[in-house]
């Protein structure tokens, strides 16, 4: 962007960055992969080899979108972008004895999603356009 300006939630703008005449912001999420592999290891039993990610995905294809009224908060490690906040935590809300690992894992990756959507919404915010490229680590 050559016009972004300073946006809550956002760090930058960067200007010059990474080249003259352009600026650049960033912004990010702090429990993707973590709270992932938290709920791997906890739906795993000792006396098995832990589950795949493919097993689990594949479990949490079965359930539709909304996971049966499971919504997970993924803020497990404090909150980046677009909400800055290292005291938010993460939940499982909704949950009731009928739901299985694959509602609750499909709740996370829900969650995670749309985390990642408020955080692209909040740099664009910043930058007045749509980024053009994600890069994810």
């Amino acid at each position: 962007a050559t016009d972004a300006h300073p946006s809550p939630g956002v760090w930058g703008p960067y200007v010059g960055a990474p080249l003259l005449g352009l600026a650049m912001v960033e912004g990010g999420q702090s429990s993707t992969g973590a709270a992932l592999q938290w709920a791997r290891r906890l739906f795993s039993t000792n006396d098995q080899r832990p589950l795949s990610l493919r097993d689990l995905d594949e479990e949490a294809a079965s359930i539709s979108i909304g996971s049966d009224g499971i919504t997970a908060l993924e803020t497990f490690q404090g909150a980046r972008t677009p909400v800055t906040d290292p005291a938010a935590r993460g939940a499982l809300i909704g949950l009731t004895l009928r739901h299985t690992r694959a509602h609750v894992w499909r709740a996370l990756l829900e969650s995670i999603c749309l985390g990642t959507r408020a955080a692209v919404e909040a740099l664009a915010a910043a930058t007045g356009e749509a980024p053009r490229a994600l890069l994810m680590a």
